[in-house]
């Protein structure tokens, strides 16, 4: 690792602890409901904001589909152009988790657009 790189990273962890915890769960929020707003235009899934389990206030986008198995569609959306990956650890009950902490408002229509080549 560079000079460049540890300045890079330093500068990044400065950020973060400067920001409040409310600023980043609603910048968080923000990029959730946009991700169910553009999933919601696909007729096989059930999407909504949710709480995440351990309570370090990150919302999570929990999605359900209908039509096809979750294992099954973590696996395409793996494969597919762009790849999408999920958290598929509550795939077994039907469940498939998108973790907003690295995307913004923009990921949202690609990201439908994976979902949607998905589930053809």
């Amino acid at each position: 690792m560079g000079k460049e790189q540890i300045v890079g990273l330093l500068l990044a962890l400065e950020t973060f602890a400067s920001t409040p915890n409310a600023v980043r769960e609603e910048r968080l929020t923000l990029v959730a409901t946009s991700l169910v707003e553009a999933l919601r235009a696909l007729p096989r899934l059930d999407t909504r904001v949710v709480a995440d389990r351990e309570g370090r206030g990150v919302p999570q986008v929990e999605i359900r589909a209908a039509t096809i198995d979750a294992q099954e569609l973590a696996r395409r959306l793996r494969a597919g152009i762009p790849s999408v990956r999920v958290d598929a650890s509550r795939a077994r009950s039907g469940v498939l988790l998108l973790i907003p902490t690295c995307l913004s408002t923009d990921d949202a229509a690609p990201i439908a657009q994976a979902f949607r080549q998905a589930l053809r």
